[in-house]
């Protein structure tokens, strides 16, 4: 999940090549394209300007909708030297201990580090399974998080006065802080995190754990958060899922946003795009 690609702008020499390589890319894949030079988005249009109205206006089109949809994702925290070439570049961004670059693609004959953009064989998504760590949960919702304009976390048991969920919540609301988005929405089931809430103390007590999450994170002057509690218990459909939640796509993950005990493992995944326009389109999640 979060997997990072690069793509020699060389290696796509028709409209097919680029159309193909877009479509495994994006939220719904869990897997991004970045342009990598920081030009890629110019080198690849001018490529094509040259080749006729009709393939150029197919390209721009193409492009386009890849920035839309986040499957193509601008320049960030890679390292780039224009004296150098495009596998040295690369060679940087795939090596080292904190390698930022899942996988490169290039020409027939580039080194073996970098995969020929015609023998590229992904599997439909990037979904895994991690160690459930507050750190994990982060890494792999971090694109989404920092894309914009809102965010939304779906867990019915999303307690911040709980350790185990403070943490992880901690960690995915700096990564907020750090991006484009400005409106964070928080959504449980109000019996799961309140379930004795009688008096005004109760409540008190709850708000004050929200507030000590944000006074952890250091949100953007402007960032709004809202902890929505919803009473679904008459209602034909419940909370169950537990995602992070964005216009562009989402995250499942399968215990929801709580550390898990040492040593233990969740699958997280992709949303499928039907699921996420449902949700999307629905008032509550």
């Amino acid at each position: 999940m979060n997997e990072c690609y690069a793509a020699e702008p060389d290696a796509i020499e028709r409209v097919s090549d680029l159309k193909a390589l877009i479509a495994q890319f994006g939220p719904f894949a869990g897997r991004y394209l970045i342009c990598l030079p920081p030009n890629w988005i110019d080198k690849i249009q001018s490529r094509f300007d040259q080749a006729g109205e009709r393939e150029s206006a197919q390209v721009r089109q193409l492009l386009y909708r890849a920035r839309d949809s986040a499957a193509l994702i601008p320049f960030s925290g890679l390292r780039w030297n224009a004296n150098l070439d495009w596998s040295e570049n690369i060679d940087q961004n795939l090596s080292g201990s904190m390698p930022t670059l899942t996988q490169a693609i290039g020409k027939e004959g580039r080194p073996p580090t970098i995969t020929a953009l015609h023998d590229l064989d992904l599997p439909p998504t990037a979904e895994e399974r991690v160690l459930g760590h507050a750190k994990e949960y982060a890494r792999v919702c971090t694109i989404l998080a920092q894309l914009g304009p809102e965010v939304h976390l779906i867990d019915p048991y999303l307690n911040p006065a709980k350790r185990n969920y403070q943490l992880v919540l901690t960690e995915i609301l700096r990564l907020v802080a750090q991006g484009k988005t400005r409106n964070i929405y928080l959504w449980a089931r109000a019996s799961q995190v309140l379930p004795d809430c009688k008096t005004y103390e109760d409540r008190e007590d709850f708000e004050n754990a929200v507030c000590r999450v944000i006074d952890k994170v250091h949100l953007k002057p402007g960032d709004k958060l809202y902890f929505n509690l919803v009473r679904d218990e008459d209602c034909e459909s419940k909370m169950h899922g537990r995602y992070l939640l964005t216009l562009k796509g989402g995250v499942r993950l399968d215990q929801g946003f709580q550390q898990l005990p040492e040593g233990r493992y969740v699958d997280v995944g992709p949303i499928g795009k039907q699921i996420h326009k449902l949700y999307i389109q629905s008032s509550l999640p």
